[in-house]
């Protein structure tokens, strides 16, 4: 798992490596947040992803790499600018 966080948003200190570890990263993040979170499932440049809003806005994008049977790497993008120019492009469609 790779994230982008744009300096200004809580970041990972590396790449988090390993299933589990990336499974009790979603769970925490669920528990942590609950109904405030909402996850709505979109293709971006061809890719598998997740939009992820808290309290209604847009807080990131993980857009997912499949080998032949499972996930092989998520990449995170927190980044509020880059965010920003997505969700222009998302009200736009």
């Amino acid at each position: 798992m790779l994230g982008d966080f744009g300096d200004v948003r809580p970041s990972l200190s590396g790449p988090l490596l390993g299933a589990q570890r990336i499974a009790q990263l979603y769970y925490a993040t669920h528990l942590r947040h609950g109904a405030m979170m909402r996850l709505e499932p979109a293709i971006l440049n061809g890719e598998w992803s997740l939009l992820r809003y808290l309290d209604g806005a847009l807080d990131s994008v993980q857009t997912f790499e499949f080998t032949d049977v499972q996930v092989s790497r998520v990449r995170i993008q927190r980044n509020p600018v880059k965010l920003a120019r997505l969700k222009e492009k998302l009200l736009a469609f």
